[in-house]
């Protein structure tokens, strides 16, 4: 994990010169990214699963925003065009992290799955799995239950049927990922 949070960090940020105010931000808010993934879920059979996550053994529940907010706006920051140009360039380097960070994440997840079960399907009926969803804002992630596993002509399973929250959809393996504590 420190890994990934660091070389995203890294491939992120480059050469940038942040204030301290700026640096700081940007880490705690790359903090509540780190806190706010899936680990496990909660849940019976009957009820959707809901995502476990580090902050709810931090804090007793979801991150959502940010945790620490420090207001002390800069000398250089007291037009409205400085400060509307400092909140898009925080946001564009939190984008750019989010999606290096979940990116590295997800394959990780893959490859520590894939190294435990040999010449068969990482995922079974019933399974509580992520499902990649670019279009998700920051810090959110989708889950669902895997209902049937679609096979290909080789028989291998190339698709799922996965209940969410709301509908029932098809996505290939691809998209899918286990959490990082299964049953």
């Amino acid at each position: 994990m420190v890994r990934t949070v660091k070389t995203a960090l890294r491939k992120t940020l480059g050469k940038s010169c942040l204030t301290v105010e700026q640096l700081l931000t940007v880490l705690i808010e790359i903090e509540g990214m780190i806190n706010s993934r899936p680990i496990t879920y909660v849940g019976s059979d009957t009820e959707e699963p809901t995502a476990l996550t580090p902050a709810h053994f931090l804090l007793g529940k979801r991150i959502t925003s940010l945790l620490f907010v420090r207001l002390r706006l800069d000398s250089n920051l007291s037009s409205r065009k400085c400060l509307i140009k400092s909140f898009n360039y925080r946001e564009r380097l939190m984008r750019s992290f989010w999606t290096r960070w979940k990116n590295e994440y997800l394959l990780n997840l893959r490859s520590a799955h894939s190294s435990l079960v040999k010449n068969s399907s990482p995922f079974k009926v019933n399974d509580v799995i992520l499902i990649k969803d670019d279009h998700l804002p920051r810090n959110f992630w989708k889950l669902g239950r895997i209902i049937e596993l679609l096979p290909g002509r080789d028989g291998k399973a190339r698709a799922c049927k996965v209940k969410t929250e709301s509908t029932i959809i098809k996505r290939p393996v691809q998209l899918l990922y286990n959490l990082e504590i299964q049953d």
